[in-house]
């Protein structure tokens, strides 16, 4: 008999609100699953669908959420923002220019 699993985290309408450890799913190296990623991407979000099924095809697992392209446009900012700070204190200040002129542009 197959078994089907649905978990649903609810598209993060708030920053990190919702987010649920599900200790049910299996472990992203489990020898005993094959997990697929499907994304769909829009103007401002990521849509992912993960599905683990078992070897043997008898056990599904499945997990959608939604990630906002903002986050990660924040992290990309927020990582150029310590490399440039890095640069500048090396004095390496053309690097550091080049790197600000990516941030301007990012914004």
């Amino acid at each position: 008999m197959k078994k089907n699993y649905y978990f649903m985290d609810l598209f993060n309408l708030f920053e990190n609100f919702g987010k649920i450890e599900l200790n049910n799913l299996p472990k992203e190296n489990d020898s005993n699953f094959n997990k697929t990623v499907e994304e769909i991407e829009n103007e401002t979000h990521v849509i992912k669908n993960e599905t683990w099924t078992s070897l043997d095809g008898t056990q599904i697992f499945k997990r959608s959420f939604m990630e906002s392209k903002m986050n990660a446009i924040e992290k990309n900012i927020d990582n150029l923002r310590l490399e440039m700070k890095n640069a500048i204190e090396k004095e390496e200040f053309e690097k550091a220019a080049k790197i600000r002129d990516k941030i301007r542009k990012i914004k």
